[in-house]
């Protein structure tokens, strides 16, 4: 069995809340606004960045679902 490395860090509309779904992707770099940035799970990175960029490899965006850590 596996874990994630990392849970989503997007704050939730309206209630502020923590997002902490298992993250999925790693955003970062100049190319994305400063909420965008950090650990997050498909549907949030999806929402930030759009799902075609997801799948764009030329982009500041590191795919955590190939990397688990073992138990």
């Amino acid at each position: 069995m596996s874990e994630r490395l990392e849970f989503c860090h997007r704050r939730l509309e309206p209630t502020g809340e923590w997002c902490g779904k298992d993250a999925e992707f790693i955003i970062w770099g100049r190319l994305f606004h400063l909420d965008a940035l950090g650990p997050r799970c498909y549907g949030c990175a999806a929402k930030q960045v759009g799902h075609r960029i997801l799948t764009d490899d030329a982009v500041a965006i590191f795919d955590l679902r190939k990397v688990v850590r073992a138990k």
